[in-house]
């Protein structure tokens, strides 16, 4: 792990640090929102990256053990090609269920059409 941290380029790690955190908190937040709209657990759940990233992951704990949980995403991100691109189609999902499922109905975004 060490060693494929030192040896990244800048950017790949910053960039991978930045997409892992991103979908961390795009799952948490969803995960939040599924117990008013229950769809969004079922479109989650349906998706490979589920069982793949979500609950190997990205469902983290708060605190410390999170951020280790974050630490190990990144790794697989930079060494896993499959990874990063799959990682990178489920966020697409989360962010259209994002504007699908709002946080607050009336707000920007309610009833848009994912």
């Amino acid at each position: 792990m060490v060693r494929t941290v030192e040896t990244a380029d800048d950017r790949d790690l910053c960039h991978a640090v930045h997409t892992c955190t991103l979908a961390t908190g795009a799952l948490h937040d969803l995960l939040r929102r599924s117990s008013a709209d229950p769809e969004i657990l079922a479109l989650l759940t349906a998706d490979v990256m589920w069982r793949q990233w979500a609950v190997c992951g990205g469902i983290t704990p708060e605190g410390a053990p999170g951020l280790a949980a974050v630490a190990l995403n990144t790794l697989q991100y930079l060494t896993e090609s499959d990874c990063a691109a799959e990682l990178g189609r489920y966020m697409s999902l989360m962010l259209a269920l994002d504007v699908a499922y709002p946080a607050h109905r009336g707000t920007l975004g309610a009833g848009v059409e994912a």
